[in-house]
């Protein structure tokens, strides 16, 4: 990152440019993954680190996928498309 510091993300596809981000609702509610913050800033801090991740020139997209888009592989599947990854 420009600052100086190191961003981890869920999954990286480099050859396309793609981030995918695993979206959870616990690091919004369990107090060990708040760490004295609320979910208000919890949800700020993430989008200005979504924000930095899409201002990198080898980032093409970032993609949030739930465990909704887990269940059924075709949901999946049906999200990646939408972003332009062929699948």
């Amino acid at each position: 990152m420009p600052d100086g510091t190191i961003r981890r993300v869920d999954f990286w596809i480099s050859s396309l440019g793609v981030v995918l981000e695993f979206d959870g609702q616990q690091k919004y509610v369990d107090p060990t993954m708040l760490a004295g913050r609320d979910a208000a800033q919890v949800l700020w801090q993430e989008k200005i680190r979504e924000d930095q991740l899409r201002a990198l020139p080898e980032v093409r997209t970032v993609i949030r996928v739930t465990w909704w888009h887990l269940a059924e592989p075709e949901r999946l599947r049906a999200l990646l498309r939408q972003h332009g990854v062929r699948v």
